[in-house]
Order: structure tokens, then C-alpha cells, then sequence
């Protein structure tokens, strides 16, 4: 959660307690719980750490990662 929030621009923060604080500000509680599963799974099956599959992400459009890569 806390790698995958912060390649994409959800939440970014240095240590995973920012992170979280930032993440808390930006979802709503009823969303809290499905919000971390799915950063789970799109990190284990698209954001990769060492190899993201930028090209086929959903998102990439609204990544910031995705979006440097272009510069």
C-alpha cells in the first residue's frame, strides 16, 4: 500500500505513517478496507515494484509515475 499510493500520487509521504495519515485524508472510511485490498492486488499484479506494467495499468493516465515517464 504504502509504494503503490505513493508511485501513483494517491498518498505521498517518506515512512508509512505519513503515508497513511495522507491516505486516511483522501478515501473515506467506508472505503478504507476495499481502497487497501485493492492497492494490494494492483501492486502484486500490475505496479510492480521492480518492473510496473505501466502500458497496461487502468489507471495510468491519473499516475504520477506514468506520467513522468513521459518527461
Amino acid at each position: 500500500v504504502f509504494r503503490v499510493s505513493n508511485r501513483i500520487g494517491l498518498a505521498c509521504g517518506k515512512n508509512v505513517e505519513i503515508t497513511e495519515k495522507n491516505l486516511e485524508k483522501n478515501v473515506s472510511k467506508e472505503k478504507w478496507n476495499i481502497t487497501h485490498k485493492e492497492l494490494i492486488l494492483h501492486g502484486r499484479r500490475v505496479c510492480k515494484a521492480r518492473k510496473p506494467m505501466c502500458e497496461i495499468c487502468e489507471i495510468n493516465k491519473l499516475c504520477l509515475y506514468y506520467r513522468s515517464l513521459d518527461d
